[in-house]
């Protein structure tokens, strides 16, 4: 039960957080039956000496004074630059802080999710970052920020008027040139919501990693 404590520790929380390395074994169980994961090997990581108070220098020297900088821990580090506070603010609305000094923010999904329900699209903070990092983004970082972005796109909650037809119906407006001209779109993709269930639908689809916007 220890050695099964540990390993959680190890790979669900120090490894995900970019703190240490991992070497991954799989073992089973006396009877031979069950297999698992265990930790074989740990390295501690720049990122995670400079948490650990190990050596504070290490990390820091990655990222210049007057920099802003994206990690391949999805993380974006911003130096003591004169145009701090002009990041601040604009990161502050719907990124996680998780250090002050250097500045730190965190990317991931729940803070894209708070910039869309601001008006601001994904798109946005990709081409934000462009423009203002001194290095190029990671490119894991990139092939994520692609994903978010179609994504993004794929669930939308819309207020609209549904008309609600028969087949005999439906051909005559169709066929009607007066008509045709009240019709927003036709389409197959659409499932109507009960007016008192559209916020439930909301969290229960970004519950499960699913953009709605």
């Amino acid at each position: 039960m220890e050695n099964s404590f540990v390993d959680i520790v190890f790979m669900e929380y120090l490894a995900t957080i970019g703190i240490v390395d991992v070497v991954l074994e799989s073992l089973t169980d006396d009877y031979g039956y069950k297999e698992f994961m265990t930790v074989e090997y740990f390295k501690i990581t720049k990122f995670g000496s400079y948490v650990l108070g190990i050596n504070k220098e290490e990390y820091q020297e990655e990222v210049s004074e007057d920099e802003i900088n994206v990690t391949e821990n999805f993380e974006i580090v911003i130096g003591k630059t004169n145009q701090k506070l002009k990041y601040e603010l604009y990161f502050d609305r719907f990124l996680k802080k998780i250090n002050k000094e250097p500045l730190v923010y965190e990317l991931e999904f729940e803070g894209m999710v708070k910039a869309l329900k601001l008006g601001i699209k994904i798109k946005e903070i990709y081409d934000y970052l462009q423009e203002n990092c001194n290095a190029d983004i990671p490119k894991n970082v990139k092939a994520q920020f692609e994903t978010w972005i179609r994504d993004s796109k794929r669930i939308k909650i819309k207020t609209v008027t549904v008309l609600e037809l028969d087949q005999e119906n439906f051909e005559y407006i169709m066929r009607n040139p007066k008509m045709r001209e009240y019709i927003d779109s036709v389409r197959r993709d659409v499932i109507v919501l009960k007016n008192s269930k559209v916020e439930e639908t909301r969290k229960e689809l970004e519950k499960n990693g699913k953009f709605c916007i």
